[in-house]
């Protein structure tokens, strides 16, 4: 059961943090509590930091800020459970809307992200944080919303664990090896340049839906770094990142390596949406979010995204589905 609001303003008050309860939140393995402040201008960062810290002891759970302003701040604590989001219990988004289905976020709200807002994408997380599931979410839920008339995809998995999406129509390939990664990055690329050409002809500057988006997703970039073809690999990429957008472009890279021999400074610039899991340490939190807090997530589809637009991320609980609802739900008999 959540802890009463009223109850822990009280506490935070007696603990230097004037506050007033508004508003209570329930998502998936998240409690969130909404207050207002009594008397701002007397209450220090260290203040609220030690009054936090006695709220923990005090309740014995941990809680967390979430969101803060001059007005108003919101804490949070985590409800280490198995509560599942299902992706049957999703909302697919609308037809044609160039979207794909990210979560539930810490106010329970839906979260869709347009590939338009997204641009292009890194995901990263350790083993088991729920990095794969998402991927394939994204994935199916983009591509049961859009029709292959509007939105098509490609597919780098050198695991072979995504194969089974060949089955759609929206799909243009997957490759399974170094040889497969290039001739689909070269594809790409000739096809972007050859889309500037076009554009160029009517006189646009940008896809304004005269083309289909093309969507690269890569499953573990390390794969392609750790190769000697990484030199060419990592020139494409770059390229794409930097000018796909306007070509209707978007590559999502994703990786369970974030460290700096596996994402560039380039790379890292040009995939400005964020989809971290929990990672392995501080540092790989700090490389791919700018701070920490990742490696504190709770696994499982527990995630942090940032946007471009958005100066906070967004914490959401992805949608879990197994392999085999996966493979029945795109007509896979493999």
């Amino acid at each position: 059961m959540p802890f009463k609001g009223e109850q822990l303003a009280q506490c935070l008050t007696a603990f230097g943090l004037p506050c007033e309860f508004k508003e209570l939140k329930t998502a998936p393995r998240i409690t969130t509590y909404y207050f207002d402040f009594l008397n701002i201008t007397k209450v220090t960062a260290a203040k609220q930091t030690e009054a936090l810290q006695r709220l923990s002891m005090y309740a014995k759970k941990e809680f967390n800020y979430t969101k803060s302003n001059i007005s108003h701040f919101a804490i949070y604590h985590a409800e280490n459970n198995n509560a599942i989001v299902h992706l049957s219990t999703i909302d697919i988004p609308e037809h044609d809307t160039n979207q794909f289905v990210a979560g539930i976020t810490e106010e329970n709200e839906q979260l869709n992200i347009s590939l338009d807002k997204m641009i292009h994408g890194l995901i990263a997380g350790t083993t088991g944080s729920g990095k794969s599931v998402f991927i394939k979410d994204l994935l199916y839920t983009l591509c049961v919303s859009n029709s292959p008339e509007k939105v098509q995809v490609a597919i780098i998995d050198k695991k072979r664990t995504l194969n089974f999406f060949s089955r759609i129509g929206h799909c243009l390939k997957v490759g399974n090896t170094d040889t497969e990664a290039v001739y689909i990055l070269k594809r790409f690329q000739d096809e972007m340049y050859r889309r500037y050409a076009e554009l160029q002809k009517l006189g646009i500057e940008k896809n304004n839906g005269q083309f289909p988006k093309w969507v690269l997703v890569i499953d573990e970039l390390a794969d392609l770094m750790f190769t000697n073809l990484k030199s060419e690999i990592e020139k494409i990429l770059v390229s794409l990142c930097q000018l796909g957008r306007a070509a209707g472009i978007h590559c999502i890279l994703c990786t369970q390596s974030p460290r700096t021999a596996v994402i560039s400074g380039l790379i890292q610039a040009n995939t400005p949406t964020k989809m971290i899991f929990k990672t392995a340490s501080i540092k790989e939190s700090v490389l791919c979010l700018g701070h920490k807090g990742a490696e504190e997530l709770l696994g499982n589809g527990d995630c942090l995204i940032k946007l471009p637009d958005q100066v906070n991320e967004i914490r959401v609980q992805t949608p879990f589905a197994s392999d085999e609802e996966f493979k029945n739900a795109v007509g896979s008999d493999n």
